[in-house]
């Protein structure tokens, strides 16, 4: 680049003359400034030129401690301790501690709290929000959560509905709206009603009195009404609000559709502009990465991800040639020259059928000095070839093979085009390793037009078996052999050239793979991997992984999709539903319903810390529970496939933002760190994370909220949740009310510190188990009520429900009636808790039910599955009006 020296940030005299130490000259030398800072300072500085640089917060004065290395913030005026006279600088934590850069005019930086764009205004001497276009919201909580918004900044709110109405009446000017499933309102609180049947009920921002959880009143000028069916109408809090400047929003009125849709057209305008500026970045940044020598940690000049990732490959730096392929950015080893994956170590896999003829991997010694070279043996008349069959356009190739005899006399074989049917003249291998240019054997052929081709390795005849060690098996275009190809660690796509499966930020993937070889292999005691997927329509297989070791299925599995569902499976059985050593400690969760077909674009986070294994869609956990893996020796991976040697399936997954992979498990605030980046990632190349889910439920139980699965009344809801709900069952058979407080503990370790106008929704149904450090009902109601509490301060919503019967339990049923006639007539005490009534059923609360309803009950606790249809009917209008 023009004018701009790039430093080799290896050689200390260049570093120093590069960022001003100097010695003083007069017999000391100045203070130096670290290599660490300044790579740091160059970081920010390229970004704060190139577009825009993330930030965690410009709230902080001091640094908050336990900060990761590579975290930003703005320092807040007046700054202590490590931040002191640094007022408006950029702090990046770095190895030695902080590196600083000062503001100049027209810098920018997007600070992740706020969730906005932010330039120094020089004249001002401080930093301004960039008001090119109205905050968009879905709900007024997500808007509230936005504070230090300058005054009269417009938002717009889209989607804060409450619900639609059942009914009207007006008596005294005063307006009764009951609605059709519970409303969530408090009295005090402002809403817009809108669209009633009959004109004159219609208000906007008007306070309403609550009077039961489905019926309200507010003032409403007009004559008197008897109540009168009317499903027309609907009460939001959506519309134009404005900041007052003083970390508030005021009601401005209703949205001006033209003006928003202007307004959304210029903010696309913007994000395709920022997209050309982020494209010119990341070639900026790979220039300077391959001249500076830089470490996984200068890696973050790309996306700001948590640092020391292993492999981190960016969708969007997709490249057709030699073949198509993802590179990773922290590995600078060019692909492979040829157009066909993998380059070794797979020929025992289900990418090659074998006829007559089996495949040994790793069974011999390289031209490399390692044993990653396959044993071939392959009967008279058979064949090794490609599978699926490739399809190659017109034109002129060549197959190559490294190879070696793997017998005590010379060996012959053959290279096909087709399966043996066409085939090269005979090659004959002695005990030397034939893996040069001019050297292996190599067959050039022509094709006149686009053909279906079964590449392979076969006997020269009927009669003539062959038995060699091979390497690498290579294709290229033209009539020469460029080479051997080895493992290079990038995500090789299974679609040869073609790229026409990626555009506009997205890479659709339905039924094709990808293949991962790094040069070496790691043993990863804890690992992370990351993807932003979407499954844009019917599931394919069963189950799928992102990202699984090609060789065993079982030594290194993170297969997360279980029939749409973000599960951990193992082999070929799903073990959500196992349990560890000991179930009842609460290191346990049952199972999950999140059906995540046409959902849009989520992140998918699977981790395991050497004790347990989680997964987390955006930035909350869904999955957890304890399992010890033999730390696995990881060198090809699988990508959107199952194992490759157990015979390879593909998912229907399309993929933006980066596939990452670290050999670390990531904490909870670096997986809400990455959830925003990738996030950002994803909007400047053209796709938007799905946020039409906004609630959370988690149900935390026995086994009669558990123990039956797919017909258990929480599995039921799945299918009727109106609005969406990501749901997680952490049940399980036998367990009592400590059990559930204990699994509380993991259970609340996924909630964000962001919630952003989401609701999470916790519910604690309770069985028979009588706990024996809660006999009788005053004791276990108190348990329950300062778990209900605490709960709800940690941003719970907390659901309680009546307890079921227990047939001939007459001790349990004294218990419950006493508990359940609290819990009806005292939710205030239970952290405002929601109730759902299951005992008020008139067939399944009696004491005697199973004997007066047979059928509702498959033994003497738990319901058949007629007994949880009616449980889930009870159920589904309550947490549907959450």
């Amino acid at each position: 680049m023009a004018g701009i020296r790039t430093p080799d940030l290896q050689e200390k005299t260049t570093l120093d003359d590069f960022i001003g130490n100097k010695d003083s000259g007069a017999g000391s030398e100045t203070v130096r400034v670290s290599a660490a800072a300044a790579a740091a300072q160059l970081r920010t500085l390229i970004q704060f030129n190139s577009a825009v640089v993330a930030v965690i917060t410009k709230t902080l004065s001091a640094p908050p401690g336990g900060e990761a290395i590579g975290d930003r913030y703005i320092v807040k005026p007046t700054g202590t301790g490590a931040f002191a006279g640094k007022d408006n600088n950029v702090a990046e934590k770095t190895a030695d501690g902080w590196s600083f850069v000062a503001p100049s005019s027209g810098y920018r930086a997007f600070l992740i709290d706020e969730k906005a764009d932010y330039f120094w205004d020089a004249t001002a001497s401080k930093w301004t929000v960039i008001d090119t276009a109205a905050f968009l919201f879905a709900t007024v909580a997500e808007m509230n959560g936005v504070t230090g918004a300058p005054a009269n900044l417009e938002a717009h709110v889209v989607s804060d509905v409450i619900g639609k109405t059942a009914s009207r009446a007006r008596a005294s000017n005063v307006a009764t709206i009951v609605m059709q499933a519970a409303h969530s309102l408090t009295t005090g609180q402002k809403i817009n009603v809108r669209g009633l049947s009959i004109a004159g009920y219609d208000a906007n921002q008007v306070t309403v009195t609550v009077t039961n959880p489905t019926t309200y009143t507010y003032p409403s000028t007009g004559a008197n009404e008897l109540t009168t069916p009317d499903t027309a109408g609907q009460a939001d809090r959506n519309g134009a609000y404005a900041s007052n400047g003083s970390g508030g929003w005021v009601w401005k009125g209703d949205i001006d559709v033209t003006a928003l849709n202007v307004k959304i057209n210029i903010l696309s305008a913007s994000v395709d502009a920022l997209s050309s500026s982020v494209t010119a970045l990341s070639a900026s940044v790979t220039s300077l990465v391959a001249t500076a020598g830089a470490t996984a940690a200068d890696k973050q000049l790309l996306d700001s991800m948590p640092p020391g990732a292993i492999g981190m490959w960016p969708f969007d730096r997709i490249q057709s040639e030699p073949v198509a392929h993802i590179p990773n950015i922290l590995n600078r080893t060019p692909p492979p020259a040829g157009i066909l994956t993998p380059a070794s170590r797979m020929f025992s896999s289900a990418l090659f059928y074998k006829y007559l003829a089996t495949a040994t991997d790793d069974a011999l010694t390289d031209p490399y000095g390692g044993t990653e070279a396959s044993y071939l043996n392959i009967s008279a008349g058979g064949f090794i070839e490609r599978n699926p069959a490739i399809t190659l356009p017109a034109g002129t190739y060549t197959l190559a093979l490294s190879c070696i005899r793997n017998d005590a006399t010379d060996q012959q074989f053959c290279l096909t085009k087709d399966g043996a049917v066409t085939k090269s003249s005979p090659f004959t291998v002695s005990n030397t390793w034939l893996n040069t240019i001019g050297t292996r054997p190599a067959y050039t052929f022509t094709i006149a037009s686009s053909t279906s081709l079964a590449l392979g390795i076969c006997a020269i005849d009927g009669s003539t078996p062959a038995k060699i060690g091979a390497l690498s098996f290579d294709l290229f275009r033209g009539a020469a052999d460029l080479g051997p190809s080895r493992p290079c660690d990038h995500l090789i796509l299974s679609t040869l050239n073609s790229v026409t499966a990626y555009a506009a930020g997205e890479l659709a993937l339905a039924g094709k793979y990808g293949i991962i070889q790094r040069p070496t292999a790691i043993t990863p005691a804890t690992w992370t991997i990351q993807a932003l997927i979407k499954l844009p329509g019917a599931i394919i297989n069963g189950s799928n992984p992102i990202l699984t070791k090609a060789q065993s299925y079982a030594a290194f599995t993170v297969d997360q999709i279980n029939a749409g569902l973000p599960r951990w499976v193992d082999g070929t059985v799903a073990i959500d539903r196992a349990y560890a050593a000991n179930p009842y400690s609460g290191i346990y969760q049952y199972d999950n319903f999140v059906d995540m077909v046409g959902r849009g674009y989520h992140l998918l986070t699977v981790k395991y810390d050497g004790t347990t294994r989680e997964i987390w869609v955006d930035d909350f956990m869904l999955f957890h529970d304890e399992w010890a893996f033999t730390t696995p020796s990881l060198r090809d991976f699988g990508f959107n496939c199952t194992a490759l040697n157990s015979g390879m399936s593909t998912g229907n997954w399309s993929y933006s933002g980066a596939l990452a992979f670290w050999d670390r498990a990531l904490s909870q605030a670096e997986i809400e760190k990455s959830f925003w980046v990738q996030k950002y990632h994803a909007l400047v190349n053209g796709q938007m994370l799905d946020q039409t889910v906004d609630r959370v439920m988690v149900v935390n139980g026995d086994s009669i909220s558990g123990g039956n699965g797919a017909t258990t009344w929480p599995f039921l809801y799945a299918s009727h949740d109106n609005p969406a709900v990501w749901g997680s069952v952490w049940s399980f058979f036998g367990s009592q009310f400590n059990h559930a407080v204990t699994r509380s503990v993991q259970i609340n370790k996924g909630i964000p510190t962001n919630r952003a106008g989401r609701k999470f929704i916790y519910v604690i149904p309770i069985g028979t188990n009588v706990d024996p450090a809660y006999p009788d009902a005053p004791t276990f109601v108190a348990a329950l009520k300062a778990h209900c509490v605490a709960q709800r301060a940690l941003g719970w919503i907390p659901v309680i429900c009546t307890l079921l019967p227990g047939d001939g339990l007459t001790a349990f049923n004294v218990i419950r009636n006493a508990v359940n006639t609290d819990m009806r007539t005292n939710t205030a005490a239970y952290g405002n808790a929601v109730l759902i009534d299951f005992a008020a059923d008139l067939q399944m609360g009696p004491d005697n039910s199973r004997t007066l309803y047979p059928t509702l009950w498959a033994d003497a606790v738990h319901p058949s599955n007629a007994g949880y249809v009616i449980m889930e009917g009870i159920a589904r209008p309550v947490l549907n009006g959450i």
